[in-house]
């Protein structure tokens, strides 16, 4: 029996990015994500095989981190 995968799943699957989505996000190049995993710098990720996944709850909160310090440095 086959089954459908759920609203639920559909959108826990959508919380999962690529390295080629968040570079997208951050309009950069997929390198400077990697460098920035490597200097563990960016957004926290995680392998699946050889893959590299990212929360977009883990994006949205290095933003939130970035615009913050950004804040303090200027500031305000």
């Amino acid at each position: 029996m086959i089954t459908l995968p759920s609203a639920a799943d559909k959108q826990s699957n959508k919380e999962l990015l690529t390295l080629e989505e968040v570079a997208e996000i951050f309009r950069v190049p997929p390198a400077t994500v990697r460098k920035w995993r490597s200097n563990r710098e960016g957004p926290l990720g995680f392998r699946v095989g050889k893959y590299v996944r990212f929360r977009r709850s883990q994006v949205d909160k290095f933003i939130a981190d970035m615009e913050e310090r950004q804040r303090e440095v200027d500031g305000l």
